[in-house]
């Protein structure tokens, strides 16, 4: 989970251990270089691990019809580099050995790496596809600010919210009416002109919020670990007895075309293979407002 507490405790002594570790082995494994058997084995490797991607790659796609021999391209390359670097190891030495598997590890790592932590520093940060993200707040939300600090302007412009106590921070700013805090919100006085609430708080305030325009977003999402990577019947993500997991469907038959598909387009694009669990919110706002909000007049969150 992407937290203070996770990142400079544990992760940040980790890579530095890591960097070490690496560093140690690599003085070891290329102290003689890498001799000319070991870099053809190691460049025929390499093309080949190369062009085995992209075809998984392509037969992972939707629609593709030889999906189920998908397995082939993930595990020929893996048993391809295990008889590699055991040649290289008959023919050379130890050292050359270890220095072909570090190649190709950081190789394959490396560039997964960089990619996917440029993905979730600037373009997901704040979705949440990724495993790091856990819970996070939905862009819906700031998205939601914005359009009404610009519907806000100069004037006097009044909000009410419900026991959501996240709304306290992001509405401090405006006038509190004294109908804050509760799950229903009584009747809505004429200079209130926003209205948030649960989404389980929104059908006992109907009768309030007549002639408001409204919308449901995701106040809170997350990622949706029981169909990802929790174990049957594992309590901390509640997850039902019949469970059954990309990582448990992986770990049961690891040679279904299929289940290597999913992994592959999970691991590479982040397609979850159900929809991100969320907590809901609905927005009302006074119809000649609710453009600003990407609503029309008349627009009414249908429950």
């Amino acid at each position: 989970e992407k937290m203070p507490w996770l990142t400079i405790h544990m992760v940040v002594p980790l890579a530095f251990l890591t960097g070490w570790a690496i560093a140690r082995l690599g003085s070891y494994a290329f102290r003689d270089g890498v001799g000319t058997r070991a870099k053809w084995l190691l460049g025929l490797l390499l093309t080949v691990g190369a062009l085995c991607l992209i075809k998984l790659n392509n037969v992972s796609q939707d629609g593709i019809a030889d999906v189920g021999t998908a397995w082939i391209w993930v595990w020929g390359p893996i048993l391809l580099a295990v008889i590699v670097v055991a040649l290289v190891g008959l023919l050379g030495n130890r050292r050359q050995a270890l220095a072909v598997a570090m190649i190709v590890v950081l190789t394959t790592l490396l560039p997964y790496t960089l990619r996917s932590s440029l993905r979730l520093s600037f373009q997901t940060g704040d979705v949440a596809v990724e495993p790091m993200v856990f819970v996070q707040t939905s862009p819906d939300v700031k998205r939601a600010m914005t359009a009404l600090q610009d519907a806000k302007g100069t004037g006097t412009f009044g909000v009410r919210y419900d026991n959501e106590t996240v709304w306290q921070w992001y509405l401090r700013d405006y006038s509190d009416d004294g109908g804050q805090g509760s799950p229903t919100t009584g009747p809505i006085p004429d200079d209130i002109q926003a209205v948030f609430l649960l989404y389980e708080n929104a059908q006992a305030n109907s009768d309030n919020l007549v002639g408001f325009a409204s919308q449901r977003y995701p106040l809170r999402w997350w990622l949706p670990e029981c169909e990802i990577y929790r174990l049957p019947g594992d309590a901390l993500g509640s997850c039902g007895a019949d469970t059954q997991s990309l990582m448990v469907r992986l770990l049961k038959n690891p040679f279904r075309g299929q289940t290597v598909a999913d992994w592959w387009q999970f691991a590479i694009y982040r397609k979850l293979p159900s929809g991100l669990g969320s907590s809901d919110w609905v927005l009302y706002v006074r119809p000649i407002i609710a453009p600003l909000f990407g609503m029309g007049p008349t627009q009414r969150y249908d429950r």
